[in-house]
C-alpha cells in the first residue's frame, strides 16, 4: 500500500470515528433529556451527571476527529515569548511585556524608583 493511500485511509477513519462519536454522544443526550424530564421532578443523580459528561466529550471530540481527521497530529509552532519558561530574575520589559503602571512591581526594586503612598500604604511608581 502506498504512502498517499494509507493516510487516506488513515483520514477516512478517523473522519468516520468522529462521527460515530457525535451520533453516541447525540444518542446519550437524548436519552438524558428524556430521562431528565420524567416526572416527577427530581434532583440530578449522578448517573445523569455521568452520561451528560460522556456525552459531551463524546460529541466535541468527535466534531474534532470528524474536521481535522488526521491533521489532528499536525505540530504547532509556538512563538518564542511561550517556546520556554519564564526566566522568574527577567524585568518586565526583558519579557518582551509592554510595561504598565500595574505591572511595575514585577520589577521589584531593579531600577524602578518607589516612594509610599501616605494614604494606603501602597508602593506606587515616582514619575
Amino acid at each position: 500500500m502506498t504512502a498517499g493511500k494509507k493516510s487516506l485511509i488513515q483520514n477516512l477513519c478517523f473522519r468516520l470515528a468522529g462521527l460515530l462519536l457525535i451520533i453516541a454522544g447525540g444518542l446519550g443526550l437524548k436519552l438524558l433529556c428524556r430521562v431528565v424530564n420524567l416526572p416527577p421532578a427530581h434532583e440530578a443523580t449522578l448517573t445523569e451527571m455521568v452520561v451528560a459528561a460522556v456525552s459531551f466529550l463524546g460529541v466535541t471530540s468527535g466534531t474534532a476527529l470528524l474536521f481535522l481527521g488526521t491533521h489532528i497530529f499536525d505540530p504547532v509552532r509556538l512563538s518564542d515569548r511561550w517556546a520556554e519558561p519564564p526566566d522568574r530574575q527577567m524585568t518586565v520589559e526583558q519579557r518582551h511585556i509592554a510595561p504598565t503602571q500595574s505591572s511595575s512591581h514585577f520589577d521589584g526594586e531593579a531600577g524602578a524608583q518607589h516612594r509610599s503612598d501616605p494614604k494606603g500604604g501602597r508602593r506606587v511608581r515616582s514619575s
